[in-house]
């Protein structure tokens, strides 16, 4: 026996550096597990739009809310969520919009009492008595309208209108069905256009014939009766504020 040797050396546990890696793999399960709960909580892109403008609104309360007159430089980044609440201002930015437009320019923006409808010839869109689109500019023009509504949380709607000699026996058993299948036929435009949100697709056939502002010609008042319109509601919230 080695007299120098303390006792207790041949019981003390041999430096190994093993628990390093033991250590290491515990603070990556910690990290995995908190990434893991992060993806599961990731915080939906309107509600923190909503949250950021609210934000923004308390820290510069003097910061411009409405735009309401004409302005050239519009673009889609500026419709703000105070400003969506507004359908007036809505009706400005489409009629804007549509001014633009070679083949939109000769619809309507109407703004009616809870809602803005954007009224569209059915001979702007369509063939003669179908659903079927005539002009492959259509999809480029109806795009940029699906460009500017993806930005609202307003309700969307598309809406069918003919008039009783609008209909083909062979295609279409009445005037509704053809309506309808126009209304959505822009609905789908829409949707594969970019915009998200649901759209709902009504028909009134040749019901409404000339159900329409009675201050127009009467010219303009016949081709309007057999239209498409995409309706944007007032926005709930702004609704119930006032």
């Amino acid at each position: 026996m080695n007299l120098d040797q303390h006792p207790l050396d041949d019981l003390a546990p041999p430096k190994s550096q093993a628990w390093l890696l033991t250590f290491a793999d515990l603070l990556s399960l910690i990290l995995c597990f908190f990434i893991l709960q992060f993806s599961m909580n990731a915080v939906e892109d309107r509600a923190w739009r909503v949250v950021v403008d609210s934000l923004s609104d308390r820290l510069n309360p003097a910061a411009a809310k409405l735009r309401l007159h004409p302005n050239d430089s519009h673009d889609d980044s500026q419709i703000e969520q105070t400003e969506a609440g507004s359908i007036e201002y809505l009706a400005t930015l489409f009629a804007e919009k549509m001014s633009r437009d070679p083949l939109l320019s000769g619809g309507r923006v109407r703004l009616l009492e809870d809602r803005v409808a954007i009224s569209i010839p059915a001979d702007l869109l369509f063939r003669a008595q179908s659903a079927t689109v005539g002009d492959p500019a259509v999809y480029a023009a109806l795009g940029e309208i699906a460009s500017a509504l993806d930005r609202l949380d307003n309700e969307v709607s598309v809406v069918g209108y003919t008039d009783p000699s609008s209909v083909d026996a062979k295609l279409y058993a009445s005037e509704w069905e053809l309506s309808l299948d126009r209304a959505l036929t822009i609905a789908r435009i829409l949707r594969h256009s970019g915009y998200r949100q649901p759209v709902a697709s009504y028909a009134y056939g040749e019901r409404r014939f000339g159900d329409l502002l009675d201050d127009l010609p009467p010219a303009i008042q016949s081709r309007l009766s057999r239209r498409v319109d995409i309706v944007i509601r007032r926005d709930e919230v702004a609704q119930r504020l006032e």
